[in-house]
């Protein structure tokens, strides 16, 4: 499984040098038997471990001690210098699951790895509700929780301003299973699906909504981002890419609930629609429930110095997932749903979209990261028995802060799935002399597979398609205007390119049928290829090509239908079918006299020459050669063999001799 890996980009000089260690205890004699990774300069004792206050945490107080990795004689001075005492540094270091595109059949997979899905539903068609929405922004159209029915929908009557959720920026995603029910998405028209799968650790955001101040904290957070947050530079590995001192946004959830401060965003649509007027007091009183509770997790988990050099990861609990939904492009912003922590996938259904359009979603997780803040203290230089070593103090402390890392982004265009290839039927009368009905019938249900783009012109629909789908496209039916391409050649064709476009034939009322009547010249055959179009604009695969040949005598007529394939094209010919007779003979190239064959290059007359010159400018030629042609049998199996040579005979006249 990928992971993005951060770390803080703060230099420390002494912990860079320092191998890591195992606290040494008192029935220990002598050094502890340290392990360190490389070519450490610097070995380190635990001389003792405190519990002390600092600040508005317990702090970790270590007095270690540093003595060379190797001989030397600079090491006083080499220790000395990589010490900064009085700097404050940070260490953040965690790994967090990446995800991966998964299609939107694994939707429900059990997988562990951590994965996301995404697709553009469409329900039906909705024309008056569109037409009402050319004048209105996406705000304005109804969120998936605004129990707007499909009536309203087909009606155009949706009141688009005094729906739950309209006309919001920032929506905080609410809780309800129904949410994701086949019965309310299937009331939309038509939605943009995205979820992620991924395990949580959803603990601090479940105590924030027990003690019902989820929005408050959430709407703090946004405020502090949207301000100017403070940021910490960061190392993220995102499986083998490495970004360098990324600046990213911390929020000091401490330094919060102390000053309480209360942020109102724009355009903000709470957790709890309907949140209770508290008082002062009790907003204090949930405050400290929630210092109590970081208290807790940073005493249960906080790392101490000794983990820090052996590099264990910081602990991190899931607060909020974010997306970010732009139009067209990331330089658009529309608005940001934020769905809470959960413990299964986190589904987002937008139904505050307008067709065609392409939307830009950008996910992000945020989570609360027990850091660690520490610093030096009382640097001394202690000698024992002529070996200088250096004491210090390590005042370690925890650094709560809750920090966005950036998951995946996905565009998506609302759209109507292509649809089926229709199914086609011949038919002719008997005393016809060369007109022909062609029957078209739309094919039920839908299915998956690859557009096969066949003219220029598909290349704006493939593009869409790629967008959208993973694996492959779906292909499917809807009740609609029926219309249907018809493509005729008069000779065989050898690519779709040698098509051309007979007629679109569009039936006027809702049908998935359609018929249309042509005339075909007879005695000969015509090639034709169909196309089902929607009322979107998007076509479906071709249909098998038919050859259709008319044969008419003095008082009948016969309507033959064959499928028929492009020739393929002849790289290399092995073997060949005959019936009784064959003939082998050079080809051309090889009996074409050359004009250019040094013998004769310089020469006014070709006398005397005759035995030098050569026949045909073939690089292989075949004269003198012997060729083994082998004949078998198709009914008994039988096989004759042919050894020809090819003689290339020189009559000599008298002027020769």
């Amino acid at each position: 499984m990928s992971k993005i890996t951060i770390s803080n980009t703060n230099l420390d000089s002494l912990r860079d040098s320092l191998g890591a260690a195992r606290l040494v205890t008192e029935d220990e004699i002598g050094e502890a038997v340290l392990s360190f990774g490389g070519n450490k300069k610097f070995k380190v004792e635990f001389l003792s471990k405190d519990i002390v206050s600092d600040g508005d945490y317990y702090a970790e107080k270590c007095k270690i001690a540093i003595k060379p990795n190797v001989a030397s004689t600079s090491f006083v001075n080499d220790a000395i210098g990589s010490i900064n005492v009085g700097i404050e540094y940070l260490d953040h270091f965690a790994a967090l699951p990446s995800v991966t595109r998964k299609s939107t059949a694994l939707e429900k997979n059990k997988t562990r790895n951590p994965s996301y899905f995404c697709s553009s539903v469409y329900n039906y068609a909705a024309s008056k509700y569109e037409r009402s929405q050319t004048t209105q922004s996406e705000l304005s159209c109804p969120t998936v929780f605004s129990a707007a029915t499909k009536e309203q929908f087909l009606k155009g009557k949706i009141n688009l301003f005094y729906k739950p959720g309209s006309g919001k920026r920032n929506i905080v995603y609410p809780e309800n299973k129904n949410l994701n029910s086949s019965k309310t998405l299937g009331e939309f028209p038509f939605y943009n699906k995205l979820g992620i799968h991924k395990s949580v650790n959803p603990k601090f955001c479940n105590f924030l909504k027990k003690i019902e101040i989820f929005d408050n904290v959430l709407s703090g957070y946004l405020g502090y981002l949207q301000g100017t947050p403070d940021t910490i530079a960061f190392n993220v590995q995102n499986d083998k890419a490495l970004q360098r001192a990324v600046k990213k946004p911390v929020f000091d959830i401490s330094s919060w609930v102390k000053d309480g401060t209360v942020n109102n965003i724009p355009g903000f649509y709470p957790l709890k629609s309907s949140p209770d007027k508290l008082s002062g007091m009790m907003n204090q009183y949930k405050r400290l429930l929630l210092a109590g509770y970081i208290n807790k997790i940073t005493l249960g988990n906080f790392r101490s110095f000794e983990d820090i050099l052996q590099g264990k990861e910081s602990y991190k609990e899931d607060f909020v997932l974010s997306v970010d939904k732009f139009l067209n492009s990331k330089a658009n912003k529309i608005q940001s749903f934020f769905l809470p922590a959960r413990n299964n996938n986190s589904v987002l259904n937008d139904t505050q979209i307008k067709y065609g359009n392409k939307y830009v979603y950008k996910f992000d997780a945020h989570y609360i990261i027990i850091g660690n803040k520490y610093r030096y203290e009382n640097v001394k230089v202690v000698k024992t028995g002529g070996t200088s070593r250096i004491h210090l103090d390590v005042i370690n402390k925890p650094s709560v802060v809750i920090m966005p890392i950036d998951l995946f982004e996905k565009s998506l265009y609302a759209i109507q799935p292509p649809p089926m290839p229709p199914e086609i039927n011949f038919a002719a009368q008997n005393d016809s002399t060369g007109h022909i009905q062609i029957y078209f019938t739309s094919k039920k249900g839908e299915s998956e597979g690859k557009f096969s783009p066949i003219f220029s012109g598909d290349g704006v629909q493939q593009s869409i398609l790629n967008n959208n789908y993973m694996d492959s496209v779906t292909f499917k039916e809807f009740k609609e205007s029926a219309a249907f391409e018809l493509y005729i050649s008069d000779t065989p064709p050898k690519r779709f390119s040698d098509f051309t476009k007979l007629s679109e034939v569009r039936m006027p009322y809702i049908s998935a049928d359609a018929s249309f009547r042509t005339k075909i010249k007879p005695n000969r055959s015509t090639y034709y290829v169909f196309r089902k179009l929607n009322e979107r604009g998007f076509v479906s695969n071709p249909t098998p090509i038919y050859e259709v040949r008319l044969t008419v005598d003095a008082d009948d007529s016969k309507l033959s239908v064959e499928s028929y394939s492009f020739p393929k094209d002849i790289l290399h010919q092995d073997s060949k079918r005959f019936q009784s007779l064959f003939q082998i003979k050079p080809s051309f190239e090889q009996t074409l006299f050359n004009d250019n064959q040094p013998y004769i290059a310089t020469k006014n007359t070709l006398k005397g020459t005759l035995d030098n010159i050569s026949l045909g400018p073939a690089e292989n030629t075949v004269w003198d050669r012997k060729i083994k042609f082998r004949f078998k049998s198709t009914t008994t199996g039988k096989i004759i063999d042919y050894n020809i040579t090819f003689k290339l005979t020189k009559n000599k006249t008298e002027e020769e001799f």
